[in-house]
């Protein structure tokens, strides 16, 4: 069926619906933005959404009239569609890389996207009216056309990765049962559906299934954005969760000490768990599956240290970091950020372990 006989205000709510879906990917990629601390590396979710955001604003514009004949409007589309694949490889690699056997080797894999930003830089120094009939004709003959084949590649390219990922989901999943692992699996099944039906309706003719499958996309962005705003650790919690399996796993023959040691360098410098101003012996005796008095001789034995004193010292250390790092945030402000709750036992504690206190640190140094 042809969407463009359809009545006016139907082609509008279509279009306000598939364009929605970038609409979610730029909202997200500020929202990761706005996470993002000076120093840390960009997060998968950050170059994923920017990735998905330029991608799928173009695919919308298959379904309006015209825009074909606007070249610049296509520009690093292709390579877009090309980079998808291994950004969210590069997500889920993160995101299971507790349960992978080996890293994934992720930089080879964007040789196909760089290829393409070079392919697109040549082709749009070609002449005007070669470039609007290249495009004009991929909307027109679309399978038959050389740049339809090139969108035929992108989607086979993209299908791969979605289809690598859900094995490496269900791999990690199979070994150890996480609770957020059917959230993920609705999302991915979302994403890799609209995949499929938006490529057989963008090469069948098929306006509406094209639609649908669009829309689709936008309600596979809409899960992940509304998981985001609602969990901002969601994807986090999912890698925290996935380590806690794990680590449960090598406690069930006993007490296995490296493998505490190392559960317990995880949730201080990974999960960053000294930031709960409510922290307690018992709390992390729970996660590592021992008991207080378990924990509290590790800690002694392994770090000559009182549960106190070892929260305390990876507070300061990260409180010297921000001093340093974020001159306009206030000594108040850093010490509730990394897990004081008062600003006397902040100023006592950092005074203690570096022999001076917070403002004399920022300015010494």
């Amino acid at each position: 069926m042809n969407l463009q006989i359809a009545p006016d205000w139907l082609r509008h709510v279509i279009q306000f619906l598939i364009q929605l879906g970038p609409g979610y990917c730029i909202l997200l990629f500020f929202t990761e933005l706005a996470k993002r601390k000076r120093g840390e590396e960009f997060t998968g979710m950050f170059l994923l959404s920017s990735v998905m955001a330029s991608a799928e604003l173009r695919l919308g514009f298959v379904l309006i009239p015209g825009t074909e004949k606007i070249p610049y409007l296509w520009i690093f589309f292709f390579s877009s569609l090309l980079a998808l694949g291994p950004t969210l490889l590069l997500v889920s690699g993160r995101m299971l890389r507790f349960t992978l056997e080996k890293t994934i080797p992720l930089r080879r894999h964007f040789f196909p996207a760089y290829a393409a930003i070079l392919l697109e830089l040549f082709f749009f120094l070609a002449p005007l009216e070669s470039k609007a009939e290249l495009i004009e004709d991929a909307f027109l003959r679309r399978s038959r056309s050389p740049v339809a084949l090139l969108i035929g590649i992108g989607y086979v390219h993209l299908t791969f990765y979605c289809f690598y990922s859900v094995r490496l989901f269900r791999k990690s999943f199979r070994e150890i049962d996480v609770r957020l692992s059917r959230s993920t699996f609705w999302i991915l099944l979302v994403t890799m559906s609209s995949i499929q039906l938006s490529g057989i309706g963008f090469y069948f003719h098929a306006d509406w299934l094209f639609a649908c499958a669009s829309i689709l996309m936008t309600l596979g962005n809409g899960l992940v954005f509304v998981f985001s705003a609602r969990y901002p650790n969601f994807f986090v919690s999912l890698k925290s969760e996935i380590q806690q399996k794990r680590y449960e796993k090598t406690q069930l023959g006993g007490i296995n000490l490296d493998a505490i040691r190392f559960r317990l360098k995880e949730l201080m410098e990974e999960e960053r768990s000294y930031r709960n101003e409510d922290l307690r012996m018992q709390d992390l005796a729970e996660k590592l599956l021992i008991t207080p008095h378990q924990i509290s001789r590790i800690l002694n034995e392994s770090y000559g240290k009182n549960f106190n004193e070892f929260v305390n010292g990876y507070r300061v250390e990260e409180a010297k970091k921000i001093l340093l790092e974020e001159p306009t945030k206030t000594v108040l402000s850093i010490g509730f950020e990394v897990g004081f709750n008062t600003k006397s036992t902040f100023n006592a504690q950092f005074l203690k372990i570096t022999g001076m206190t917070p403002a004399e640190w920022r300015k010494k140094i």
